[in-house]
C-alpha cells in the first residue's frame, strides 16, 4: 500500500511551533524515517511550519498517533493505494523476460548458427536485456514508494483573536 497523509496543526505561539517541529523531527527518526524538506517561518506573532517526511509504513500509525498530539488538528488527509497488482504485473514481465533472455542464450550457444542468424539473436539478447532492466528498475520503484508513506505536515499559530476597535463604526 502506498500511503500520502497529510496533517494540519495549529499551535499557540511560535515558541511552540518551533518545538512541534523538532518534536516532529525526532519522531520521524525515531521511527526510522527521514526528513525530505523543512521550512519553518515566522514574522512577529504568526509562524508556520512546513514539513514533509518519509516515515517506513508499518510505523504509519504510530506516526500519525505521534504528530496528532503536537498541536489541534485543523485538518487531516489520509489516501492509501494499493499497488500490490502493480508489482504483481512488473513480476510476471520480469518473469517473462528472464525466460526469454535464458532461451536467447540458449539459441546463441548452440552450433551452426548462421552470421546472420546469431547476429538476430545478439541483437534480440540486448533488446530482452534493455527491457528486463527497465522493467526491474520500475518494480524497485514502486516498491520503494510503498516501504515509504510520505507526511505532509503543517503547522501554524493560531490567529489572535480581533480586538474590539474604539468606536461604534470600527
Amino acid at each position: 500500500q502506498e500511503w500520502d497523509v497529510s496533517l494540519e496543526l495549529a499551535v499557540r505561539d511560535n515558541r511552540r511551533l518551533s518545538d512541534a517541529s523538532a518534536e516532529a523531527i525526532r519522531t520521524t527518526r525515531s521511527l526510522g524515517g527521514f526528513v525530505v524538506s523543512s521550512n519553518v517561518a515566522t514574522e512577529g506573532s504568526a509562524g508556520r511550519a512546513d514539513l514533509v517526511l518519509r516515515i517506513p509504513q508499518r510505523r504509519v500509525q504510530d506516526a500519525i498517533a505521534h504528530f496528532s498530539a503536537l498541536g489541534t488538528i485543523t485538518g487531516q488527509q489520509v489516501a492509501v493505494q494499493d499497488r500490490q497488482a502493480d508489482l504483481d504485473r512488473l513480476a510476471r514481465r520480469i518473469d517473462s523476460l528472464r525466460v526469454q533472455l535464458a532461451e536467447v542464450r540458449a539459441q546463441l550457444a548452440q552450433g551452426g548458427l548462421s552470421e546472420v542468424e546469431r547476429l538476430r539473436l545478439e541483437l534480440r539478447r540486448q533488446r530482452v536485456h534493455g527491457e528486463l532492466n527497465q522493467q526491474t528498475r520500475q518494480r524497485t520503484g514502486v516498491a520503494n514508494e510503498v516501504a515509504l508513506a510520505e507526511f505532509s505536515l503543517t503547522t501554524q499559530t493560531r490567529r489572535a483573536a480581533a480586538t474590539a476597535g474604539e468606536g461604534r463604526i470600527d
